[in-house]
């Protein structure tokens, strides 16, 4: 049995809090495959079990930063709206890995194509995480409209989760 792991990569904390649950997984299941899909380091996932297999992959933009503390919210807005144009194409390619992969379960944290793919693939899903991006996204948006089509999007996404924790 094989289960996917859909990550973000903005900051550390998604990719290592995944790394544990995906040891400590295989640590309960040790027949369990785990795939790692991001573009966090794949060192953060490895370190924990070697035996976790890592694809690098681009699932959301995350937050652009000027620096360690600072977000910068214009560029932040173009990235989502040039990733919500490509969405459909990425939605299905990851749906296309799920299905390659024979996955029986994907976990995310926390990116919403996650779940669109995952239910384009048929495949059972968990959110894991203590935020999700439409409500990071919705507090910065500040009444900015064109941050309703993202906010949408990610929030039907989300509604496609299996169970979100």
């Amino acid at each position: 049995m094989r289960a996917i792991f859909h990550v973000s990569g903005h900051g550390f904390g998604h990719a290592t809090r995944m790394a544990a649950l995906a040891a400590e997984l295989r640590r309960l299941s040790p027949g369990l495959r785990v795939t790692v899909r991001s573009d966090a380091p794949a060192h953060l996932f490895t370190r924990e079990d070697p035996a976790i297999e890592v694809e690098a992959a681009a699932l959301d933009p995350g937050v652009r930063q000027l620096d360690g503390l600072r977000a910068d919210w214009p560029a932040t807005l173009a990235a989502h709206e040039a990733f919500l144009a490509g969405w459909d194409a990425a939605a299905e390619r990851e749906a296309v890995r799920l299905r390659e992969l024979r996955a029986a379960l994907l976990v995310g944290d926390i990116p919403p194509l996650a779940f669109e793919a995952a239910a384009r693939a048929g495949v059972p899903s968990a959110g894991v995480s203590n935020f999700s991006w439409d409500w990071i996204l919705a507090d910065a948006a500040g009444g900015e409209p064109r941050w309703a089509p993202i906010l949408a999007r990610y929030r039907a996404a989300y509604a496609r989760c299996g169970r979100l924790h």
